[in-house]
């Protein structure tokens, strides 16, 4: 699996989608975590406060099980790419901590 990440980032890198976020990216991914539950696409307009203070995240088309650290450096390219709020992604490394390791 971290053979099929690790070129990915790679061909993503070649195809003009050299955004900062990726050249943050060790291409050698550590293999040896396991790979956990993400959203995958996680952002203000994917999270719902009810009525009754319960939060509810929404559209989970590209959830999956990924390195631990992917949701945080999805998040970063959601920012890059749509100017999502930068309180947002202020909070990235708060909630994350540090993405590429």
């Amino acid at each position: 699996m971290a053979a099929w990440y690790r070129n990915r980032l790679l061909v993503m890198q070649r195809f003009h989608l050299n955004f900062e976020v990726f050249k943050t990216i060790d291409p050698f991914f550590d293999d040896t975590r396991p790979l956990v539950f993400t959203h995958q696409d996680l952002h203000m307009r994917k999270l719902i406060l009810g009525k009754d203070g319960q939060l509810w995240v929404i559209d989970w088309d590209d959830a999956g099980f990924y390195p631990e650290w992917f949701e945080g450096v999805n998040m970063r390219e959601v920012y890059h790419l749509h100017g999502d709020s930068g309180s947002w992604n202020k909070l990235n490394s708060g909630i994350f901590g540090d993405s590429n390791s």
